[in-house]
């Protein structure tokens, strides 16, 4: 009976490593991101646009790496002031559905996060993302996602989360 326990386990174990890692749908794959972004103390709503680079390991998971350019505005001291943003971020995501016209994902990952206030000199910071949305195939290279993130630039101050919500376009590059 022990061994029956065993053998379960191990399979319940191998079973999701080795569909996460199955090399059948590996691949590059370019993306173009737009997003609305809200902060805590943001007046209005302002933008984000990335570009990314991304490798997609199987048909479950992948890695992007971005570069972006965000710009809101914050009321401060009675004024508002412009706040821009260069996010440079790493995200893992992991695909619920894939194969299906549309699918399901959830993302994370790190960044660091170039920031300028207006009449300030610009700021360093390391920080944390997540979200999720769905992804709408349409053909066998081209994607639509419709996403949302709460991203936390600085994780010294974890209060200052930002909520982006939006639409991107993906390329494969084949595989």
């Amino acid at each position: 009976m022990r061994r029956w326990i065993v053998l379960a386990a191990v399979i319940a174990i191998a079973c999701p490593i080795l569909l996460l890692c199955s090399t059948a749908h590996a691949g590059w794959f370019l993306s173009l991101r737009g997003s609305a972004i809200q902060t805590p103390d943001s007046v209005g709503t302002g933008y984000m646009v990335s570009l990314g680079v991304g490798y997609r390991f199987s048909a479950y998971l992948a890695a992007t790496t971005e570069v972006g350019w965000a710009s809101y505005a914050v009321e401060s001291g009675g004024e508002t002031l412009r706040v821009n943003q260069v996010p440079v971020t790493e995200t893992l995501t992991v695909d619920l559905l894939p194969g299906q016209p549309v699918d399901p994902f959830v993302e994370g990952g790190v960044g660091g996060y170039g920031t300028k206030i207006e009449g300030e000199s610009w700021d360093y910071s390391f920080g944390l993302h997540g979200g999720g949305g769905l992804r709408i195939r349409l053909g066998s290279v081209f994607g639509v996602n419709l996403h949302g993130r709460y991203t936390i630039p600085d994780v010294s101050e974890t209060d200052e989360g930002a909520w982006s919500y939006g639409v991107d376009f993906g390329l494969s590059l084949g595989g």
